[in-house]
């Protein structure tokens, strides 16, 4: 007995084998000769060969679909083949009848995976197209699905028969059916497959995501602007889509949010003050995006792309959970890095010109910073909103250094008018004004209980400062050159200094004295940190090199030379094993 089918019989392929009495044979497409038989037989046609093989091989060779589009192109094109193929809609309405009664018998599994294969353009593996699915169950059921899917429907495999694609046909049947669906939800509210599949891949090779692009984002913003009637309505909307979740579901899992971001990018809708926090943003292509007080903070930016384009880094810190990275650049910006992915989320804008320090509230919560800028303005930040709550005005010129007290109610500064203020954190009033160096306040920094201020001058000298009194209590001599940066050890017994003289020097904070020196750097350092623990310490000098110390024996451990220019920062996570540096 001799049987066709459109798909293989389930209940009976166990019965097939070598030694079996079932055979399965897959029946291949017509070749371009065969398929111009068809055509011959309704009438003369008008093509050229490379035309005939175009229209073939995009129907795969399937007779009854090539007797259709023959009808078709007789009834509507004059039998002109090049006028079909180049006006033409291929899935027009008898062979969108077939597809949509095959396309109605699948599951909706089976559906996610066919839209997924048109999205990516390209033939996927099983392993690759797994990170796409959101639900667990989609996913640990991924091999029987593709199982089910192929007795339903052929796919394309490739050669070595571990990747999978659509026929050209049925890629362009899923694209205008996804296109149709994912409008109409936009239009109702209702994201299903708008939230489980990425319209665009942020980390797609280049060419499939320009495709991506045109076949996707292109017709469905056209069609949306003409469903809202104005660009800017469409705009409104989908900014209310995404206030939506921040409300009800923040941090919903899925592709909403990136997808609406895309089509914003598309329609080069300017973003200043959009607030995408709190919000999990997949896929997002923000290459060239100028996202200046764009909020993203508390979100999940995974497989989304930023442009990567920093000024020189004069100033870093991390979050005291060490999840954040500040950075401060040459031109005034201060960037808010997630530690894990490394990718960007929020911007806080913006000094006149450098930034040259930044530092967390032990509590995480704010941000301050402080310029070369001339103002003497100092600026706290909201980690939160990213909004500034207060300008700290009252040094005169260039502020070097700024850091909170651990109780996180007081600044400190040091600037170029040779004085230290000190800042209620909560008002931005100015409390103090400390007088005693006669040079430059290079750095500043809190002892670990919170009962100390030292400070490090271009004038060579450290001082120390009692937090109740506010008066000097000690200052350190025997520095030959000028201070850049002083650092606490954890246990607050100890201070780490450095700058012009190329050497490290280690106080004992009780004594004052320089009970050791740490040779090694070439020219000047012009930060050092320590590690949580106590047990490391890390320099960045303009040679340029990163030094990791042995802070008991003084022992330098390792030298980082990645840099090519002068190291300006670091910092020190408090993982104990994490240190970031910026250089011009």
């Amino acid at each position: 007995m001799l049987l066709t089918s459109r798909e293989r019989i389930n209940n009976i392929e166990r019965l097939s084998g070598k030694r079996k009495p079932v055979r399965f044979l897959e029946l291949a497409g017509l070749n371009p000769l065969e398929g111009r038989a068809i055509f011959e037989e309704i009438d003369d046609f008008v093509a050229t060969d490379e035309e005939w093989q175009e229209l073939v091989e995009f129907y795969n060779g399937n007779p009854l679909a090539l007797e259709l589009a023959a009808h078709h192109i007789k009834k509507v094109f004059a039998r002109n083949i090049a006028n079909f193929l180049s006006k033409g809609k291929p899935i027009f309405a008898n062979i969108k009848q077939l597809l949509d009664w095959h396309f109605e018998r699948l599951s909706d599994d089976e559906k996610e995976i066919l839209y997924w294969l048109a999205i990516h353009r390209e033939p996927i593996s099983i392993t690759n197209l797994e990170l796409d699915i959101l639900t667990k169950t989609a996913q640990e059921k991924i091999s029987d699905t593709f199982d089910s899917l192929q007795i339903k429907l052929p796919l394309e495999k490739s050669k070595y028969g571990n990747c999978f694609t659509l026929q050209p046909v049925l890629i362009e049947y899923i694209t205008e059916k996804l296109i149709t669906t994912v409008c109409q939800e936009i239009e109702t509210g209702k994201l299903q497959l708008f939230n489980n599949h990425a319209l665009l891949q942020a980390q797609a090779k280049d060419y499939i995501r320009n495709t991506q692009s045109r076949i996707f984002i292109e017709p469905i913003s056209q069609r949306l602007i003409n469903i809202f009637q104005t660009q800017k309505n469409l705009e409104n909307y989908l900014q209310s889509l995404l206030e939506n979740i921040r409300q009800n579901t923040p941090l919903l899992p899925g592709y909403t949010s990136g997808n609406i971001i895309n089509l914003f990018c598309y329609l080069k809708t300017n973003l200043k003050g959009y607030n995408f926090s709190h919000l999990t943003i997949r896929q997002a292509y923000l290459q060239g995006i100028n996202l200046n007080d764009v909020n993203f903070s508390h979100s999940d930016l995974t497989q989304s792309i930023f442009t990567q384009s920093f000024g020189g880094i004069h100033a870093l810190a991390f979050s005291p959970d060490g999840q954040l990275l500040a950075a401060g650049d040459s031109n005034g910006i201060i960037r808010l890095l997630r530690v894990a992915d490394r990718q960007q989320m929020t911007t806080f804008q913006k000094h006149g010109w450098w930034v040259v320090s930044v530092a967390f509230s032990p509590d995480g919560q704010k941000l301050v910073s402080s310029s070369i800028d001339g103002t003497g303005i100092i600026k706290v930040w909201d980690i939160v909103t990213g909004r500034c709550i207060h300008n700290l005005e009252g040094h005169t010129n260039w502020v070097w250094s700024v850091t909170f007290s651990p109780d996180c109610q007081t600044i400190a500064s040091g600037g170029n008018d040779h004085t230290i203020k000190i800042w209620d954190a909560k008002t931005g009033d100015c409390l103090q004004t400390l007088a005693g160096h006669n040079a430059w306040v290079l750095s500043v920094t809190f002892s670990p209980d919170g009962k100390t201020l030292a400070s490090g001058s271009y004038d060579k000298t450290i001082k120390l400062w009692d937090v109740e009194t506010w008066n000097c209590i000690r200052t350190f001599t025997g520095s030959e050159d000028a201070i850049w940066s002083v650092a606490f050890t954890p246990d607050g017994e100890k201070i780490a200094s450095c700058g012009f003289e190329k050497i490290i020097r280690l106080w004992d904070v009780k004594t004052g004295e320089c009970y050791q020196e740490l040779p090694g750097h070439k020219k000047e350092i012009k930060m050092l940190a320590f590690s949580n623990d106590g047990k490391t310490l890390a320099s960045g000098s303009f040679e340029p090199a990163v030094k990791f110390w042995d802070v008991e024996t003084g022992e330098c451990l390792a030298t980082g030379k990645e840099h090519q220019t002068p190291i300006r920062t670091l910092a020190f996570s408090s993982d104990n094993k994490t240190v970031a540096t910026g250089d011009h």
